[in-house]
């Protein structure tokens, strides 16, 4: 069976007729019914690569159409929960294959526990650029200073960043991985003191890598600086080096102004030409199929011919079509099925684009920018509040900047991040740099604590090299918000 291949042809009927629930049954009788002739499983041999497993990627299959129908509501959680574990057993029996092989962690989602999300700060959020760069932790090593965050009565969080030593660093097939950074205060090696001598420590957030070039953390101040602080000195350990935050003067000025949140219909008016990345202001299915579209496009700049990710994805968007959670001719089927052509990879069920139809601008532009790796090896302090959306309030404080990538780290709250990027409901990140250059986002890294979130979003292909700016567009499911920050560049050596 090939990756995203649809029941049989009277199935998809009877499921366009009957809805997704039956989709889905009629999707793991399908998957069933050529479970009967898999070869029997084979444990590899020592020293030989392991084979594909066809059961587990039945598994993979059902799985994914059941994640998708559930993103949009179609069916519930119960329902996929259970479709999936009577469908791992009744597999694991006919080709005979271990249940642990079939297992994953998108099955998990139904049955794990998961921190409520941090409500939104109760007043206005700073975020403060600080740069420069102190020695620190346990060799010794540059530490990068990005930025300061202070959410009132929520955090105070201090963004820092480091190398990943030459020694460590990984392909893309390894990535993200961490940590890499210090896991305490004591490792940090930095002390924080105010203008009162008030001492503050705090824990680590994060400190892994999504670049093999940088790792990232945030330190979770506590207890929290009052409000009304004049400065902070971030000092290192046993050294005289040391900066100084002044954050009065800082608050009052302010981080580059963001734009006011757009809903999704002026967003298409305005457009004009289409350069802005499309919104879809259709039907939940739609604005799944989009954001699978843009994680077919991400992944496929990511991992290179061989992208693993296909065979899921396409299965998501065959869910979808299939229960007909999309209609035949919208526009977000005619730009996956556009893109699926420019890969030279099959979209769900043979499905070919309206005659005419064409990629936006945004996603061709990427498209053009395959392989480049032009970009600097840098750590800057982006600093931007987003206006809320859909309920969520995203924070930016920093920028780590590779060849080939570069990855804006984040705090949000009133929103709760999953592992699978395509479970966001679904936010949707791009940027444009100031030299023109177009930038597809995903989310590939993020933590989860009492104070909020933090995230890793990774930029493909890298910022153009003469860029001073940034653009950065966010998505929700019915409006957008935009900002634009400087690229503050400073020594990293």
């Amino acid at each position: 069976m090939t990756a995203g291949h649809d029941p049989d042809a009277g199935a998809v009927r009877r499921a366009r007729a009957s809805g997704a629930e039956i989709y889905l049954r009629l999707l793991v009788e399908a998957e069933l019914r050529r479970a009967v002739v898999y070869p029997r499983y084979e444990p590899p041999r020592t020293g030989s690569a392991p084979r594909p497993v066809p059961a587990a990627e039945s598994m993979d299959r059902v799985r994914a159409a059941a994640e998708a129908l559930t993103v949009i509501g179609a069916i519930e959680d119960a329902t996929a929960h259970s479709a999936l574990t009577g469908f791992k057993a009744a597999l694991a029996l006919r080709s005979k294959v271990p249940l642990q092989l079939l297992d994953g962690v998108p099955l998990a989602r139904w049955n794990q526990r998961r921190l409520p999300a941090a409500g939104l700060p109760g007043g206005a959020v700073h975020v403060v650029s600080v740069g420069g760069s102190l020695p620190g932790g346990r060799d010794g090593e540059a530490l990068h200073l990005l930025t300061l965050l202070l959410a009132p009565g929520r955090a105070a969080a201090l963004t820092v960043a480091g190398r990943v030593p030459p020694d460590h660093r990984l392909s893309r097939r390894e990535l993200p991985i961490g940590p890499f950074g210090p896991y305490s205060l004591p490792d940090l090696g930095l002390t924080f003191t105010d203008d009162r001598g008030n001492r503050y420590g705090g824990e680590i957030s994060g400190g892994g890598t999504c670049d093999g070039t940088w790792w990232s953390l945030e330190l979770i101040f506590s207890p929290l600086p009052p409000a009304d602080i004049g400065w902070l000195d971030i000092a290192a350990v046993n050294r005289p080096a040391s900066v100084r935050v002044h954050l009065a003067a800082a608050v009052a000025a302010g981080c580059p102004p963001a734009r006011p949140v757009t809903p999704a219909s002026a967003v298409q008016a305005s457009s004009g030409t289409g350069a802005l990345p499309p919104v879809s202001a259709g039907s939940p299915g739609e604005r799944l199929l989009d954001s699978i579209a843009e994680n077919l496009l991400w992944s496929s700049l990511w991992h290179g011919d061989e992208n693993p990710e296909r065979p899921r994805l396409a299965a998501m968007a065959a869910a979808l079509r299939g229960a007909h959670a999309v209609k035949s001719g919208s526009p977000a089927l005619n730009r996956y099925a556009a893109l699926s052509h420019r890969l030279g990879v099959a979209a769900c069920g043979g499905l070919r684009a309206a005659t005419g139809a064409d990629l936006p601008p945004a996603w061709d532009d990427v498209l053009a920018g395959r392989g480049t790796q032009d970009g600097r090896e840098e750590a800057m302090p982006v600093a931007a509040v987003l206006p809320e959306i859909d309920g969520a309030r995203f924070a930016l404080t920093g920028l780590c900047c590779s060849g080939e990538t570069a990855t804006l780290r984040a705090l949000a709250w009133g929103w709760q991040p999953e592992d699978e990027p395509l479970n966001q409901a679904p936010f949707s990140w791009w940027a444009r740099d100031s030299a023109g250059r177009w930038h597809v986002a995903r989310q590939v890294w993020s933590g989860q604590h009492r104070n909020g979130a933090v995230l890793d979003i990774t930029l493909i292909p890298p910022l153009h090299p003469a860029a001073t700016s940034l653009e950065i567009f966010l998505t929700g499911s019915s409006e957008r918000a935009t900002a634009t920050v400087p690229l503050l560049r400073q020594a990293t050596s």
